[in-house]
């Protein structure tokens, strides 16, 4: 539960856990296919378990399933005579690096999550 609580943290959405859940899963299956490039850097647990987080806040905004804030620029607020802005992460480009959680999540895994995304395609054909 920690990562759905970092991911609301991360993002401000207001999508229920079990929406959240989902993403959190996936992004752990990518953190499991990147083991073996990240054990020998000397990640902590801690960083991995943050890099999961950043890595859930990505897939759930470029799925676009949070809430309408999600993937903006900025979001401004306004009070009577106050207004409060504050960046939020933008979708620019594909792959991981395609958001600012996704380069964070890549930055904490010293950057095994962009080799992943270059990885070749295979087609298996049985018969």
């Amino acid at each position: 539960m920690a990562v759905i609580a970092d991911v609301i943290k991360i993002t401000g959405t207001k999508a229920p856990d079990s929406v959240i859940q989902i993403f959190v899963d996936a992004a752990q299956c990518m953190m499991d296919a990147i083991a073996a490039c990240t054990s020998g850097k000397g990640i902590s647990d801690e960083c991995l378990e943050k890099a999961c987080s950043f890595l859930s806040a990505h897939l759930l905004t470029t799925s676009g399933a949070g809430n309408s804030d999600v993937g903006k620029v900025k979001k401004k607020e306004t009070f009577e005579n106050y207004t409060v802005e504050y960046a939020m992460s933008q979708i620019s480009g594909q792959g991981i690096m395609g958001t600012t959680y996704g380069q964070s999540a890549n930055a904490l895994t010293g950057g095994c999550l962009q080799e992943i995304d270059k990885r070749n395609p295979s087609i298996c054909f049985f018969g």
